[in-house]
C-alpha cells in the first residue's frame, strides 16, 4: 500500500477519496499496534538480558537451592553463602597473595582508655587477578578488627 501518489494521480471522485482515506487510516492503526507489540517484546528481552537476576530468573534458582539444602558437609561454590552479595567463592586451589591493611599507628590506641588495641579478628575480601599464563587470588582489604581492654571500643582498618 506504500506506492507513491501525487496530486495528478489521485482520483477526483469524493467517495473514492473517502474510501482511500479510510483504508489508509486502518493501515496506520495496524502499524501502530505492531509497533506497540514490538516495543513490548524489545523491553521484555532487554529486561531478560540486562535486568537484575533477583528479578525473575535468579529468584527461582535461589528458591531451588534453599529447597534442595546442602548436599554434603561443605557447600559447593554455587551454594556458598559466605558473601552477602551472592558471589561464588573463589576456588581454594588458586594461590593467594596476602596484602595486609592495618590500622594507622595513631589509631592503634583506644581513644577512651589510651591502651593498645589488640587484634580480635579480621575481614578478608578477595579479588581474582589474572597474569597471562598465571592465575592467583589477591586477598585485598585484610582489615584487622581491634578493641580496647577496658572499653568496648571496636575499630576496623
Amino acid at each position: 500500500m506504500m506506492d507513491t501518489t501525487t496530486t495528478s494521480t489521485l482520483p477526483t471522485d469524493m467517495v473514492l477519496l473517502q474510501h482511500m482515506l479510510l483504508e489508509q487510516q486502518a493501515y496506520n492503526q495496524r502499524l501502530l499496534e505492531q509497533i506497540a507489540q514490538l516495543t513490548f517484546t524489545i523491553e521484555k528481552l532487554q529486561k531478560l538480558l540486562f535486568g537484575c537476576q533477583s528479578e525473575g530468573r535468579g529468584a527461582s534458582k535461589k528458591e531451588a537451592n534453599k529447597k534442595a539444602g546442602p548436599s554434603s558437609g561443605s557447600p559447593s561454590p554455587e551454594q556458598s553463602t559466605s558473601h552477602l552479595n551472592g558471589r561464588r567463592r573463589l576456588p581454594d586451589d588458586l594461590p593467594r597473595i596476602r596484602i595486609e591493611h592495618d590500622l594507622p599507628v595513631d589509631k592503634q590506641h583506644c581513644a577512651a582508655c589510651h591502651c593498645s588495641l589488640q587484634r580480635i579478628g579480621e575481614e578478608i575480601s578477595e579479588q581474582l587477578d589474572f597474569v597471562p599464563a598465571k592465575l592467583y587470588v589477591k586477598q585485598h582489604g585484610v582489615r584487622s578488627i581491634s578493641n580496647g581492654k577496658a572499653t568496648s571500643t571496636l575499630l576496623s582498618a
